[in-house]
């Protein structure tokens, strides 16, 4: 009889990760014990003493960085607003591996970059720097100094190109060439969010350091990097959500383009319709040619023949009854003449003949 095997416990490294594990800055590195992170608090001027590590890593974020150099920072990406509890995690693009959240920012991007804009930015991760300094606040303590990109190591890479600091690029040395970077940070605010900013730098020379003891102290930043597997990241992302749904676009337009196509356009601005002619049909066996369209429904002026109402033909008995009539004939017919009388019809006056075709040529402009 086989053994049931029992539960998987975890180990005591494993059950420090999880209880650390809360999603904040506290989780981007595995810190040795002691060892703390550091960002300015309150505004105001800070001595910051950049230190050098040795980099192990063969995939460090900056170019030209390789295994065995000596440096001073490492960039990484964090994710904010993960799962349902809104964690924020390390990406895993970090390390040049698969990231599936930013693969769902790419493919929205791709799809329709400006209806997604939003949607797509609270995907993409920050950017971030990390740094080993001596604690401002006790000298003989080595912390990890972590802040955006955007808020330092932006500022410091413009000040760093100016010509005039050219003596000040080997600040973070611990040889005569090490500087202490006397930093501002003022108060700034963005849609509605206060932070921090580094806003002004100063170099300041500083004593040597020994840099054998240093190298012992400090971090190895890219090897303690928390990077979360990424099926364990896409767990966390996809946390309540089904997978096959789409992200809903932020503040999706409406389309109005085809509500407004079908709206009536104004009387004035509208054409008048042309009127189509009736369609010729053969004649019953009741009915004859209509003399006086020949058979076409339309006068020679291409209107509607009166006598036979647009049809072309007549009852036959009709036919023989206006035959003896001219007076009855169609009053637009070209072959009116206006100094011709028409025939006298016994019991009746002479008649003038009647002018209704000449206001009806009036109206001309309702057929264009």
């Amino acid at each position: 009889m086989s053994k049931k095997k029992g539960p998987k416990r975890l180990s005591k490294d494993e059950t420090k990760q999880q209880m650390a594990f809360t999603g904040g800055v506290s989780n981007w590195f595995d810190l040795p014990e002691g060892i703390e992170t550091w960002s300015p608090e309150t505004k105001g001027r800070y001595n910051i003493n950049v230190l050098p590590y040795e980099v192990t890593t063969k995939n460090h974020p900056e170019d030209g960085i390789e295994a065995g150099v000596l440096w001073f920072r490492t960039h990484f990406s964090v994710h904010h607003g993960v799962g349902a509890k809104g964690q924020s995690i390390v990406c895993p693009r970090t390390i040049g591996k698969k990231c599936c959240i930013c693969e769902e920012a790419d493919k929205l991007r791709k799809k329709d970059k400006d209806r997604y804009k939003d949607t797509i930015d609270q995907l993409y991760p920050q950017r971030f720097v990390a740094m080993n300094i001596l604690h401002p606040d006790d000298a003989e303590q080595i912390t990890v100094f972590l802040m955006s990109y955007g808020k330092f190591d932006k500022v410091l890479r413009e000040e760093l190109q100016e010509e005039e600091n050219d003596e000040h690029l080997n600040f973070y040395h611990v040889d005569d060439g090490g500087r202490t970077l006397k930093v501002r940070f003022s108060p700034k605010s963005y849609q509605g969010k206060s932070y921090l900013q580094a806003t002004d730098f100063k170099f300041l020379e500083r004593e040597e350091m020994n840099e054998e003891e240093i190298l012992d102290q400090v971090m190895d930043l890219d090897a303690l990097l928390n990077v979360l597997p990424n099926e364990k990241i896409e767990a966390l992302f996809l946390e309540g959500e089904d997978k096959d749904d789409e992200p809903e676009p932020v503040e999706e337009p409406e389309d109005d383009d085809e509500e407004e196509e079908d709206e009536p356009e104004d009387e004035e601005e509208k054409p008048k319709p042309k009127r189509k002619p009736k369609p010729k049909e053969e004649p019953e066996d009741d009915e004859v040619e209509c003399k006086a369209c020949e058979g076409s429904g339309k006068s020679s002026k291409g209107k509607e023949c009166k006598a036979c109402e647009g049809e072309g033909y007549l009852p036959a008995k009709k036919e023989e009854d206006d035959e003896p009539e001219p007076v009855e004939e169609p009053e637009d017919d070209d072959d009116w003449d206006e100094n011709e009388e028409p025939a006298s019809i016994e019991g009746s006056e002479k008649e003038e003949p009647k002018t209704e075709d000449d206001d009806w040529d009036d109206d001309d402009d309702w057929d264009e």
